[in-house]
């Protein structure tokens, strides 16, 4: 799922994410996106959950996460298997953070729940900026079950 954060301060600091709606009209399937704690700070995980279903079987699935930080290409990660945990940094240079993908327990029947738990890290050292990501997941056939939308804003440095 999903995609880091950028510069964080507890103080100033907002997560969204959503599930792109023309994404699940596309494909049939249904899913929201929580974060915790809604106010993250830097050299702190928070965590990023996606519950839904698929009216189709699952067998295997992959996904792609990229992400934009203040305009900049931070994040480029595709084909990753989906039904096994990943991790990546996010931001190379500007060493914005970490995220953790918890990958779905494959096969999932059609109708079955589909919950996508990962966490993200946000770096003591992370600039102030906008991070703005997404992750598309797909299905044994590549055909696109969902996007996940993921914006971490902060305008205060630590």
């Amino acid at each position: 799922m999903l995609a880091c954060a950028a510069a964080v301060a507890a103080a100033d600091v907002t997560v969204k994410c959503s599930v792109d709606a023309a994404s699940l009209a596309a494909s049939g399937c249904s899913g929201t996106c929580v974060t915790a704690p809604p106010s993250p700070a830097k050299g702190a995980n928070f965590t990023i959950t996606v519950n839904g279903n698929c009216p189709a079987d699952v067998t295997t699935a992959t996904y792609d996460a990229t992400g934009t930080f203040a305009g900049i290409p931070v994040l480029k990660v595709l084909g990753n298997p989906g039904c096994g945990d990943t991790d990546f940094p996010v931001g190379g240079a500007l060493n914005l953070g970490h995220m953790y993908i918890g990958g779905v327990a494959c096969p999932v029947k059609g109708g079955a729940a589909l919950v996508l738990d990962n966490k993200a890290f946000i770096s003591k050292l992370a600039p102030p900026g906008t991070l703005k990501s997404s992750l598309t997941t797909y299905d044994q056939d590549k055909k696109p079950l969902f996007k996940i939308l993921l914006d971490v804003t902060s305008s205060l440095s630590e």
